[in-house]
């Protein structure tokens, strides 16, 4: 299904290390990750009835992550538990979205975006 959220990967390959939170047309939130490059993609998702705006936010302490999200932007949920993902010091980070089809196009609108070291 389309999905859009915030994704932190290694590089621009195909198979690269990543983590990311994500929220699907249908209101499912999903940590997804690949712990080495070319390994295989985890994938934890709850089922939300809240629609948009969903908050999205991705913790990293070291090699550790965690995804959340929020639906006011004040009381943050965990999904899922925290994963260990091998990703370099510097890595990518921005935001993704799929239509979850390869021969369709997708469009997410992403509003108040900000980045904390």
């Amino acid at each position: 299904p389309a999905k859009a959220g915030l994704m932190l990967r290694n590089d621009a390959s195909a198979g690269s290390a990543y983590v990311g939170v994500f929220v699907s047309a249908t209101g499912g939130i999903s940590f997804q990750r690949r712990a080495t490059a070319g390994g295989s993609t985890t994938i934890t998702t709850v089922a939300t009835t809240s629609k948009a705006p969903i908050w999205l936010r991705l913790g990293r302490v070291g090699n550790a992550f965690s995804a959340f999200y929020s639906t006011d932007g004040t009381t943050w949920i965990q999904v899922g538990a925290a994963a260990t993902v091998a990703l370099n010091t510097n890595t990518m980070i921005g935001m993704a979205a799929t239509s979850g089809n390869k021969t369709q196009l997708s469009t997410a609108t992403f509003s108040n975006v900000g980045i904390t070291i």
